[in-house]
């Protein structure tokens, strides 16, 4: 029954997407647009604003930096939390972000885009803060904790709506469906998949490995699975049929980060390693179409813009770069 039901949301998903038409073009990266060089320790975490002209990246060093992208010069930079910053998010219409505090500070802190202003702060785990995502709508965010629970709130009012507490360890990587359902991946070896706002596993995915990244593509297809092993450690999971479509050693180390290009023909995929730090693949096929390089040590984030023509990696060695 749980299965059933998850596959006609995935059907749903993939529908509302068409109806909606992109224009977005593919564009795989090949060249240096820009490297961002500003922040005094590893960038931990990155997002486009959904216009695409904006970028915003988390540090260890206890800032947040808004960066415009065709440029490449800084906007704004924000000092941040207690301690190291784990994550950031855009909302959906671009109007907030919120940040996701690490250490002993473990909080979630929604500011204004327009002014940069923090206008609340999210208090509830007892870990630290490794991941945040906005569902579609925008009115929930979920925040994902070393304390190995999912906390769901309702942003707006600063108002905690629940909490998932199936995982046994870690949780390090969560995305929403179109429909507002949630995935999350974990040091537990899983992934769950969860109905919303009744807080139930819908069904869970069994690895060998930590799961340490996972992304979902825009149709709402295909989900990507990277892992803590240095061997088989992406996979790529047809989601309309329930099918484990392929397994393949992307990287020599540990997958940190992944992401599908907007219109999901390619995935990015970033290591923990010290070489062939980050790669493009074809998703249909699995095949390696790009292997970009030029950062000092290991990627820690990877993001598309929204139109597909720009991708960002950032670094333990605290630089940002844009390829495009």
């Amino acid at each position: 029954m749980k299965q059933s039901l998850l596959l006609t949301l995935v059907n749903l998903i993939s529908i509302l997407w068409m109806m909606q038409g992109c224009s977005h073009v593919d564009i795989l990266p090949n060249q240096t647009a820009h490297i961002l060089v500003g922040h005094k320790d590893s960038v931990t975490d990155l997002s486009f604003h959904p216009e695409g002209q904006q970028l915003i990246s988390a540090s260890m060093d206890n800032t947040l930096k808004l960066w415009d992208v065709e440029s490449g010069e800084l906007i704004h930079s924000i000092k941040a939390h207690e301690k190291r910053i784990n994550s950031v998010a855009f909302s959906p219409d671009g109007q907030y972000f919120a940040s996701g505090g690490g250490g002993y500070d473990r909080t979630v802190e929604i500011w204004s885009t327009a002014n940069r202003r923090l206008l609340r702060s999210l208090k509830a785990h007892t870990g630290a803060i490794v991941a945040l995502a906005f569902d579609s709508g925008g009115q929930r965010l979920a925040s994902a904790s070393f304390d190995k629970t999912i906390k769901i709130w309702d942003w707006m009012e600063g108002r905690l709506l629940t909490t998932l507490s199936k995982h046994q360890d870690y949780v390090y990587a969560i995305a929403f469906n179109a429909d507002g359902h949630l995935v999350s991946g974990s040091w537990d070896n899983t992934v769950k998949f969860w109905t919303l706002p009744q807080g139930s596993v819908l069904q869970t995915l069994q690895f060998q490995s930590p799961v340490t990244a996972l992304a979902l593509s825009p149709d709402g297809h295909k989900l990507a699975v990277g892992t803590g092993s240095a061997k088989d450690n992406l996979q790529i999971w047809e989601l309309t049929v329930q099918q484990h479509l392929y397994t393949i050693t992307a990287h020599d180390h540990s997958i940190t980060s992944l992401d599908f290009s907007p219109q999901g023909k390619y995935l990015a995929s970033g290591s923990a390693g010290t070489k062939d730090m980050l790669k493009i693949w074809e998703v249909e096929t699995g095949k390696e179409v790009a292997n970009l390089t030029g950062h000092q040590n290991f990627i820690t984030s990877i993001s598309f813009n929204p139109k597909g023509s720009l991708l960002a990696a950032g670094s333990e060695d605290g630089t940002i770069i844009l390829w495009r």
